[in-house]
């Protein structure tokens, strides 16, 4: 399921950036930093209502995920705050060890609670697991193209990624779902949407890069190293002075989808058969790949520290039923909402509420339908909670 709707999102969102970035180049035209800061904060709002548990524990996390992206230097003005005096903490933290450290080491640490002999009952004796029918793909397939959407207009975007998508994909379909309760617990739509709306991204995400020079995301930002090694120089005249390469780069995204569903479909046997691993072996080689992965990133000692803090911290917010989601999703969306409200600012000059209703129409409508979307989420929600 997470190789076809993979492959669904991927080829959809790809062939709509083929056919239509033109008009999505013009619309990416009209985004500036207020519209960005508008849906960065929608965004966040968003998943606080919709996240698992409860309403005010979410919005705790959010503020603690909010203060911990605060440490480290300011995205404007590049001055250091809350180091509280220790070195360490100059340059901030890293996404990775708080990442590894919130979900990695809370499963080992559970998994060792447990004593499981096994990830899988039964593993032993069916490790090549079910293939996929299409019964179980048809219910799912509405999940899919609604994360596709979703992760085609995150795409478009500059800055906000594949994680924010997978993200709020997973959230959309858990609260569209007759059934939430069955998601974390083997859903196969909790395993579709992330699936389809992260990769979905990466189509759109080529627009800002190709039209504006701005890269999506951390991927985008290495190809953009790559195109000026090359001589070209993406923004506004790419399309004019070299418009058949950039199809063709849009074109073998299309084949590579094609591939990814291939070659994926023969390798899904073998990487099925690593839940017939003994949990007495994986545990130890989950705990080393955690801890040289949080190490090599940066080879940074400090690292494994924030990793193992976050690790404890994630742990026990497991045990008292808080959800972290909230607090990862605010950690990568603060600099980019700091940074975008700083220009909007620095825009505006001395009078916000005329900048924003004389040239930012797009921004007040995303402001003015907020609470509106909130409040219909949350009544949602609280209707099917009564049923």
């Amino acid at each position: 399921m997470a190789l076809v709707a993979s492959a669904i999102g991927d080829f959809l969102s790809s062939f709509a950036t083929v056919a239509i970035i033109g008009p999505i180049a013009m619309i990416a035209l009209m985004i500036g930093p207020p519209e960005i800061a508008a849906i960065l904060i929608l965004s966040l709002l968003i998943i606080v209502v919709t996240s698992s548990g409860n309403f005010f524990k979410n919005m705790l996390m959010l503020l603690i995920g909010a203060l911990l992206a605060m440490i480290g230097q300011d995205p404007i003005g590049a001055m250091v705050r809350f180091d509280f005096g220790f070195h360490a903490l100059q340059a901030g933290i890293d996404l990775l060890p708080l990442v590894i450290g919130l979900f990695a080491i809370p499963e080992i640490l559970l998994a060792m609670e447990r004593r499981e002999s096994s990830i899988v009952a039964g593993a032993s004796t069916r490790p090549e697991g079910d293939r996929l029918r299409w019964a179980d793909l048809r219910p799912c397939l509405r999940t899919i193209f609604r994360s596709t959407a979703l992760g085609g207009v995150i795409g478009a975007i500059p800055g906000v990624g594949q994680v924010v998508a997978a993200i709020m994909g997973y959230s959309a379909a858990k609260n569209a779902s007759k059934h939430p309760e069955r998601f974390g617990k083997g859903e196969l739509e909790g395993v579709a949407a992330p699936e389809a709306a992260n990769n979905a991204v990466n189509g759109p995400t080529m627009v800002p890069l190709l039209t504006l020079g701005i890269p999506g995301d951390n991927i985008t930002a290495i190809m953009l190293g790559a195109f000026v090694a090359q001589g070209l120089r993406p923004g506004p005249q790419l399309f004019q002075e070299q418009g058949a390469l950039v199809y063709a780069i849009l074109f073998s995204m299309l084949i590579a989808c094609v591939l990814l569903l291939v070659i994926g479909y023969v390798l899904t046997p073998v990487f099925a058969r690593l839940v017939t691993i003994n949990k007495a072996y994986l545990v130890p080689l989950m705990l080393l790949f955690a801890v040289a992965g949080t190490y090599v990133y940066r080879s940074n000692p400090m690292d494994l520290w924030f990793m193992i803090a976050f690790g404890v911290f994630g742990y026990c917010t497991r045990k008292l039923s808080f959800d972290v989601t909230p607090l990862v999703m605010s950690f990568i969306l603060m600099p980019p909402l700091e940074y975008a409200v700083g220009q909007s600012m620095l825009l505006a000059q001395d009078d916000v509420f005329g900048y924003l209703i004389g040239s930012r129409p797009i921004t007040v409508a995303v402001l003015v339908l907020m609470p509106i979307l909130i409040f219909w989420i949350a009544y949602r929600q609280r209707g099917r909670a009564l049923a």
